[in-house]
């Protein structure tokens, strides 16, 4: 299949936070037209109109009597959706799917791709394709470069993450919280956070299993071992949510098999796609907010291990660490 083929593109959530900025980076594509796009989300958003690029497009309530006239399908949606449609999609239709929740990352046969490291396990056959957890992929963006150099050997990421990676639910929680401060009042409305997140931290996203992991960490650290391909590689996760908009921010630890070249380091970050390196100073989440590239600063060594560094790293999670990813995907996938 290639791009001009395409008939008609499904986007699944599409007035979620994901789903907004995915048509957003698809309307960049010359060869996309708004006029292309069906727009699906919940049945009470059903009937809405929503802006695309100037023209104004229907929501639509996703049913079995659109299967056959949709030709690509992007899921911006929490997992039981994916995991309900998708295998409908796949079983009576041709066309093709890229999941951005977590339903099929880790099933076997589904290739988790970022373009930067992994797109030669696209292929044309595939039918199925997942997109990374924000976190992974914002982290994995930094310590690829690195990994082919040094080769690594295991890491450690403290996440701080936005509130929007609870999406629009999220943004209007911390506001409100923020506004309740203002005004003097103690009681905060907790709803989408497991405390009150303005003026704080929080360091659980996610269900906690019974070792104490969250549902956050575990992502990356399975994804990673998925997306590298060593299933025993060792990485420990530490993710918090902080009161911040927009943008995850990274502290990265690693350790590499091979004795670490400072140049090299710098010049293996530097060079990487991307990537934006800051030989002075480090990215910060507002500076990062809707850039497509990751930011990476503060490159340092960790004199706590052998052949360790440390670094600071910033990326958009609605961008590359969702809605870019996906589109970057869709380009490659759409030419083979």
């Amino acid at each position: 299949m290639v791009l001009h083929d395409m008939k008609t593109i499904g986007i699944v959530g599409a007035t979620g936070l994901v789903g907004q900025t995915l048509s957003e980076e698809l309307l960049k594509m010359p060869e996309c037209r708004s006029k292309d796009f069906v727009l699906f989300s919940s049945n009470k958003m059903a009937g809405y109109l929503c802006d695309l690029k100037g023209s104004r497009s229907k929501i639509e309530s996703l049913t079995e009597d659109w299967l056959k006239k949709v030709d690509f399908w992007f899921f911006a949606t929490p997992k039981w959706v994916a995991s309900h449609w998708i295998p409908i999609i796949l079983n009576n239709s041709d066309a093709n799917c890229i999941d951005g929740s977590s339903a099929f990352r880790l099933h076997g046969e589904v290739p988790l791709i970022i373009p930067e490291i992994n797109m030669h396990q696209l292929t044309p056959t595939k039918r199925l394709v997942a997109s990374p957890n924000c976190t992974t992929t914002i982290a994995l963006m930094a310590l690829w470069p690195l990994h082919k150099v040094f080769h690594l050997k295991r890491f450690w990421v403290h996440s701080y993450q936005s509130a929007s990676g609870m999406g629009n639910d999220g943004i209007r929680e911390l506001e409100e919280q923020v506004k309740s401060w203002s005004e003097g009042k103690s009681h905060a409305n907790v709803r989408n956070f497991h405390k009150p997140l303005a003026f704080n931290a929080i360091p659980q996203i996610g269900h906690l299993d019974t070792d104490g992991v969250s549902e956050e960490e575990r992502k990356l650290v399975l994804e990673s071992r998925k997306i590298l391909g060593d299933a025993n590689l060792k990485i420990f996760a530490n993710c918090v949510r902080i009161p911040v908009l927009r943008c995850h921010s990274m502290e990265i630890n690693a350790e590499f098999d091979k004795k670490l070249d400072w140049s090299g380091a710098k010049m293996a970050l530097k060079s990487a796609e991307g990537l934006h390196w800051y030989e002075e100073g480090y990215p910060t989440a507002l500076e990062h907010s809707k850039r497509g590239t990751c930011g990476v600063g503060r490159l340092r060594y960790d004199n706590a291990l052998d052949n360790g560094i440390a670094m600071w790293v910033v990326g958009d999670q609605l961008l590359k660490g969702a809605a870019l990813n996906m589109v970057q995907i869709f380009q490659h996938w759409m030419t083979l």
